[in-house]
């Protein structure tokens, strides 16, 4: 179908564009959304410059592995005469990292503040009035996070259509995964960092119906740590999972087990798909199950968890995939008209100081994990050294035990024979 397979013109085209990220030292929610639109606009030639308050060297690797894509610190001192030489046609903000020559009204661009908890407090404007004066869009991740923020009072200057929901879309690759025909044992994709008991002693009472692979960080469970892209899902029958693998799974056209820490609604259908994205997929809102109840969910329910899917799917593609998402977002900025302007000086300084605060308690800490990583480390050596040094005490005793013993009973024999020895 057409639009499994054509992608119209890239929305935000015909400048660079800028994603801010708050840290890029590890792969969670905000970053893998960095990498994501990074990867999305370079594959349409658009170059893109992310900018981050403390960046590791791993993990930076993976955007600058894109071509077009650059990695840039917020100190580093060409990043004034980059974001102001060349056009731009887009400036996303996380984290409330905000660029000089933004804040001055340099860059002439949509300027998109996106928010991705109802919780975190990283995650919602921290300087009054910012927002209001820069923001061309405000986004949530789900309706959860935007009631939440908008009833604490965070945006009473902010228009209401500014306020929009931009759902965790998939990359576009998702959408052109073709059916699988599932075989005698169906293929059960389980991705989770904090698998909960409950779950974990589903998936092994129900080994003997489907392949189950396990993707996530906790591999003294049997999982392994690796990227959720289209191939890997396009492997499988069935996606168990919540948050971010959830659109992927129904952009690709499989069956979801929609279910984790919080619980969950179990294999999504026509009854609970849109309850269950109002707060992101991630299960809140819906009952815990005993591991013999999710068991009996997962083998009796994957079938009709299928078809939903593969009929939803066409509308997971515009609801979901990041062009589609993209495209809608760029039609509200265009129908809201430009913001109020530059912000006053006093909100202009002190967003610069947030920032320089927030980098300095960044770096900070980022320090004192990687010494703690360090001492871990070392910790662990010494462990090792300590057991070696145990095992050959302890085979020294042993041989010497073993020798004694030897002569023992050669003296026992020698006096039971009436055979005097001598003892050497």
């Amino acid at each position: 179908m057409d639009s499994l397979s054509n992608m119209s013109e890239t929305p935000f085209s015909g400048g660079d564009v800028l994603i801010t990220q708050g840290r890029l030292r590890g792969m969670g929610g905000s970053e893998m959304i960095a990498l994501e639109m990074a990867e999305h606009f370079a594959a349409a030639g658009t170059r893109v410059v992310v900018v981050a308050r403390s960046i590791d060297d791993k993990i930076a690797s993976l955007f600058t592995a894109v071509p077009g894509v650059e990695v840039r610190e917020s100190t580093w001192p060409g990043l004034d005469d980059r974001l102001t030489s060349v056009p731009f046609s887009l400036v996303w903000i996380h984290h409330n990292l905000v660029p000089g020559a933004v804040l001055r009204g340099a860059v002439d661009a949509p300027v998109v503040f996106a928010h991705l908890s109802a919780t975190v407090a990283a995650e919602a404007p921290l300087v009054p009035g910012l927002e209001a004066a820069l923001a061309s869009a405000v986004v949530f991740n789900s309706p959860e996070s935007r009631d939440a923020q908008v009833a604490l009072g965070l945006y009473e200057q902010v228009a209401p259509e500014r306020l929009h929901v931009f759902p965790n879309p998939a990359p576009d690759p998702f959408g052109e995964v073709l059916d699988r025909v599932p075989g005698e044992r169906p293929r059960l994709l389980v991705v989770s960092n904090h698998i909960p008991q409950d779950l974990h002693r589903a998936l092994r009472r129900v080994g003997g119906t489907f392949d189950v692979t396990l993707v996530g960080q906790q591999t003294h469970l049997g999982a392994t740590p690796q990227r959720v892209d289209a191939e890997l899902v396009a492997a499988h029958d069935a996606v168990v999972s919540i948050g971010k693998t959830v659109q992927y799974a129904l952009v690709a056209g499989r069956a979801v087990f929609c279910y984790d820490r919080f619980g969950g609604p179990g294999w999504l259908d026509t009854e609970n798909v849109d309850s269950a994205a109002a707060t992101n997929f991630s299960g809140r809102g819906f009952d815990k199950r005993r591991p013999a109840e999710l068991a009996g969910e997962l083998i009796d329910g994957w079938e009709r968890g299928l078809e939903f899917s593969r009929a939803y799917r066409e509308t997971a593609i515009h609801r979901y995939r990041l062009s589609d998402a993209l495209q809608e977002l760029r039609t509200k900025v265009e129908a809201a008209g430009s913001p109020s302007g530059r912000p006053a000086r006093d909100l202009a300084a002190a967003s610069s100081l947030l920032d320089r605060l927030l980098r300095s308690t960044t770096v900070a800490k980022d320090k004192a994990v990687a010494e703690l990583k360090v001492t871990e480390a070392q910790v662990e050596s010494l462990a090792k050294e300590r057991d070696a040094l145990r095992a050959e005490l302890d085979k020294h005793v042993e041989s010497r035990v073993y020798r004694l013993a030897q002569r023992y009973r050669r003296l026992r024999r020698a006096v039971r024979g009436g055979i005097r020895t001598r003892l050497r």
